[in-house]
């Protein structure tokens, strides 16, 4: 059942990536979910508000943020953010330490 009156709050992140939206419409998310499955990570979906939310390996996590207790919340790696998914910008953001590596 959804919780009503209680939006998510995110840790400070300690990693930030940003994806540059365009016209191509939700390009800067797919780019977004790629890189993500790329370095490891899986996610939710989003539902409404500015976040989803990301989890190493295999996502076990409810799909939506609005459903997740304080036991969910704990197993957060991070939330994807964006006020606009369809067109504008959206980042990544990681709640530990993360080195992007560079692939040769």
């Amino acid at each position: 059942m959804r919780k009503r009156n209680k939006q998510y709050r995110p840790q400070v992140p300690k990693f930030k990536k940003v994806f540059d939206g365009c016209d191509e419409t939700f390009r800067a998310m797919l780019d977004a979910q790629g890189w993500l499955h790329e370095h490891g990570f899986s996610y939710g979906s989003t539902d409404g508000s500015p976040y989803c939310p990301i989890q190493k390996g295999e996502y076990t996590l409810p799909q939506k943020l609005y459903n997740f207790d304080a036991e969910d919340k704990a197993l957060l790696a991070g939330v994807i953010r964006s006020f606009d998914y369809r067109n504008g910008d959206v980042e990544i953001w990681l709640y530990d330490e993360f080195a992007e590596t560079v692939k040769i």
